[in-house]
């Protein structure tokens, strides 16, 4: 069984399987909203972890704010949050998005600003340590080629189903490394979000099953 709390790109990647959010259109005011409760329960269970999930907290509130100014969000949406939030978070500067689809914001485009955002923290006030960063440059990469990648998955997993083998998220990952992980968990989440495999966790943190519809082993043909 694979742990997923253990670092914030991982975090939000579960949520959004969790939670059946759009990776193609992120509701970033929800998301934003599930990542500040999973900080408080995380903070609760270990306050070492509380530098990272903190920061990562700091730039979706920061994007978030940021796209509400162009009127994707409600005007209370910020009052809500940070009513909810008893948190010292950093002061962050203007965050920079690129969207890939106008008025939309997908997983990759929120996951690329992340990674510019913590970049640019200065060092001496980061507490975002090395391996996160090479986790988001890692995912950031598959934004080139997402439906190549994409492809590759599916036919696998196709190929999975044809020889009767059980589909669980441990069994497809060939290692268990927080950049396996990711990359892993972000296309399962795009080819959910097209309708080519479902995905189910029956328990939080729990193992993940992957099943294919009708529909999506004919497309895979």
């Amino acid at each position: 069984m694979v742990n997923f709390t253990d670092q914030p790109i991982q975090t939000l990647l579960e949520l959004v399987q969790q939670h059946k959010l759009d990776p193609w259109d992120i509701d970033i005011e929800k998301l934003t909203y599930l990542y500040i409760q999973r900080v408080r329960e995380i903070v609760e269970v270990d306050l070492r972890a509380s530098g990272r999930v903190l920061l990562t907290s700091s730039v979706l509130l920061r994007i978030k704010s940021d796209h509400a100014l162009n009127g994707h969000a409600r005007k209370n949406d910020g009052e809500e949050i940070e009513e909810l939030l008893d948190l010292d978070l950093p002061d962050l500067g203007q965050i920079n998005i690129v969207q890939s689809t106008p008025r939309k914001i997908t997983l990759v485009d929120l996951l690329g600003a992340l990674k510019e955002a913590l970049s640019e923290v200065p060092e001496k006030k980061s507490v975002v340590s090395k391996k996160i960063e090479k986790i988001t440059h890692t995912v950031d990469e598959y934004e080139i080629n997402i439906l190549k990648h994409m492809a590759i998955l599916h036919k696998r997993i196709l190929e999975l189903v044809e020889s009767g083998k059980s589909l669980t998220f441990s069994a497809l990952l060939e290692e268990k490394t927080r950049i396996a992980i990711a990359r892993m968990l972000l296309l399962l989440l795009y080819l959910c979000a097209d309708g080519k495999i479902t995905l189910e966790q029956p328990e939080m943190f729990g193992e993940i099953y992957i099943s294919v519809p009708k529909q999506g082993a004919k497309d895979g043909n």
